[in-house]
């Protein structure tokens, strides 16, 4: 009996020290480099870490903590692409018919030629929503035009197209905030119900949801710009977020992501078939899917496959990233963007993949 005890003990000895040594290595980096922001790591059924930094609120000093909210940004992106292949699973959306099947009163001439496949991986060829901007505005006009989304399609995700449809990756969030659009017509209700029925409640993800002007969102970071030339953080310039809508207004924390991620890895969203979709690249992508990049880094001797998903704007510094064969997910939710997020990738892969 002593030789299995001894055993036990020696396997739960060496996961300790495992935890500990990550710990080590991510709080020094995060300290060392002034991050400011929440970092958890999942391998299986397990979070081996999570840590909050920095400050939440410079203004009051408020500092970041575990359970703190986070913009994310284009994180939003896939949780938009998985409710569209939840629809493709239901049969209620093909990917190869055009926005104007399913959006009839769209703009005819753009709307005959691009599929939700062009959408979803960036290849619509249209104009990027942003390119509109008035002379006197520090942001793109899209970002602080106080009107609604079918008055945002309207004026900034109809065209024209300057690339040719299918053959050049060119990321637009317009392609995203159409899909929303889509989305909202095939099951007649707005998108942040489609979110919050599909995909909120059914997970428990209940610190999770779209960002509105005109509604308080508790615990969330402000987000702040780093000026490397004056050597200070500067708060985000106004803008309205709603705007981004679901392309990238999400707001969320990292335990409720961890269960997102946890139920997509885990088939309890979309069908394996749609698993394989949303990480399928192509040539003109460039290592694009539908809605998230695939890479291949180099770790010790080990090259995994990893599924990421960033989200930057201004100070909004977010990254969500799993191990497709080590079963590992690394959340990091920034308000600044002084450090880059994919450093913590590379400090768990170092780790973790020995």
């Amino acid at each position: 009996m002593i030789r299995p005890i001894f055993f036990i003990l020696f396997f739960f000895i060496a996961q300790l020290s495992f935890g500990q040594n990550l710990k080590v290595l991510i709080d020094h980096f995060a300290v060392e480099n002034d991050f400011n922001g929440t970092v958890l790591v999942n391998k299986k059924d397990e979070i081996i870490y999570l840590n909050s930094f920095g400050l939440a609120n410079r203004e009051n000093k408020l500092a970041n903590h575990n359970h703190m909210n986070y913009a994310v940004a284009s994180i939003t992106k896939v949780f938009t692409s998985v409710i569209i292949l939840q629809l493709v699973d239901e049969g209620r959306i093909d990917l190869n018919k055009t926005i104007g099947y399913y959006l009839p009163k769209y703009n005819e001439a753009v709307g005959n030629k691009v599929t939700i496949h062009h959408l979803l991986t960036h290849t619509s060829g249209m104009q990027n929503c942003e390119k509109v901007k008035s002379k006197n505005n520090e942001l793109p006009d899209i970002y602080i035009d106080d009107c609604t989304i079918d008055e945002i399609i309207k004026k900034y995700c109809s065209g024209p197209i300057i690339n040719p449809t299918g053959t050049t990756f060119d990321y637009n969030n317009g392609d995203y905030i159409i899909l929303g659009k889509i989305i909202e017509e095939i099951l007649q209700s707005t998108f942040v119900d489609a979110l919050k029925d599909r995909l909120l409640i059914p997970l428990e993800m209940k610190n999770t949801g779209l960002i509105i002007h005109s509604e308080e969102i508790q615990n969330l970071a402000i987000p702040y710009k780093w000026d490397v030339e004056m050597n200070l953080y500067k708060k985000d310039p106004f803008r309205r977020i709603q705007n981004y809508y679901s392309s990238g207004a999400l707001y969320s924390c990292a335990e409720d992501l961890i269960r997102f991620s946890k139920a997509l890895f885990d088939g309890k969203l979309i069908s394996a078939e749609s698993i394989q979709l949303l990480i399928r690249t192509y040539e003109e992508t460039k290592g694009y899917g539908y809605g998230v990049w695939v890479s291949y880094p180099k770790y010790n001797k080990t090259v995994p496959k990893v599924v990421q998903r960033f989200g930057r704007i201004w100070g909004i510094n977010t990254l969500i990233s799993h191990f497709i064969d080590h079963d590992i997910t690394i959340i990091v939710l920034a308000n600044t963007n002084k450090v880059g997020v994919l450093e913590f990738q590379d400090i768990v892969g170092k780790e973790l993949l020995k």
